[in-house]
């Protein structure tokens, strides 16, 4: 007769495989994973048609790598529809079916980089403790200049002139690294509950025109540590103010230079 406190074989086995799956390493960046997050809005304002079966995905995820190609190997020049098509071997048909011009195309391809820098940046937040306001603040600054410097390591003059060139402020793409950033503060105890996420959804903004700017001007200006410690600066005193931390308590003072 079996005990009553033996666990049915079906239930341990069960057990053991939750125990065992893998802990994720990071977040999905593929286009499908995109598109079934809070980024879908951010990728698919300048596309016709949003795909939404298996097959339209892998699609347009042709389209966008045959561009890369192309331009990588020949620039602006030979850049055609027809060319694309081929190089993606599709219809030229396809790629008017989502993009109305070769424009829309590079468009969304460097929204695409951006996207995929700006997931990994709040998966890693989330990994992340935090001591003070600053502390968020600075890592935030940090990763997302390095990230920015980084998707330009290498490449060549014609690809780095058009990734500055497409490189718009993503309003939601910032939004939802506002509510990631608000998420962090709240873990570490750094502010309430419910912090709307516009404040520091534009304080964001702010610090990214800045580096933005700097860059475009000279490309070593950014790199200049008074000039990045300016930025940065004013983006912990921003971020401070719009977490709304009361006056005086040690979420506000810690690491921001407050008596």
């Amino acid at each position: 007769m079996p005990s009553p406190h033996a666990r049915p074989a079906a239930a341990a086995t069960t057990t053991r495989l939750r125990a065992a799956a893998p802990q994720p390493t990071g977040p999905d960046t593929s286009l499908a994973g995109i598109l079934a997050s809070g980024f879908r809005a951010s990728l698919t304002e300048k596309l016709r048609r949003e795909p939404r079966q298996a097959r339209a995905i892998q699609t347009l995820e042709a389209l966008l790598a045959a561009a890369e190609h192309l331009f990588r190997r020949n620039g602006l020049a030979g850049l055609t529809v027809e060319a694309i098509a081929a190089e993606a071997q599709v219809a030229t048909p396809a790629v008017y079916r989502y993009f109305e011009t070769v424009e829309a195309l590079l468009w969304v391809g460097v929204r695409l980089m951006q996207i995929r820098m700006a997931m990994r940046l709040v998966w890693r937040m989330s990994q992340q403790h935090f001591a003070d306001v600053a502390a968020l603040a600075h890592y935030t600054a940090d990763e997302l200049l390095r990230d920015f410097n980084q998707s330009l390591d290498g490449l060549p003059d014609d690809w780095q002139a058009l990734y500055k060139n497409h490189h718009e402020i993503n309003y939601v793409g910032l939004n939802n690294l506002a509510e990631a950033t608000i998420a962090a503060a709240f873990r570490n105890g750094l502010c309430g509950r419910d912090v709307p996420p516009l404040g520091v959804t534009i304080a964001l903004a702010s610090m990214v025109s800045a580096f933005k700017l700097l860059r475009r001007q000279d490309p070593y200006l950014v790199e200049h540590a008074a000039a990045r410690q300016t930025i940065v600066d004013s983006y912990v005193v921003e971020l401070g103010a719009r977490l709304a931390v009361p006056p005086g308590s040690t979420a506000t003072t810690k690491g921001l230079g407050c008596a």
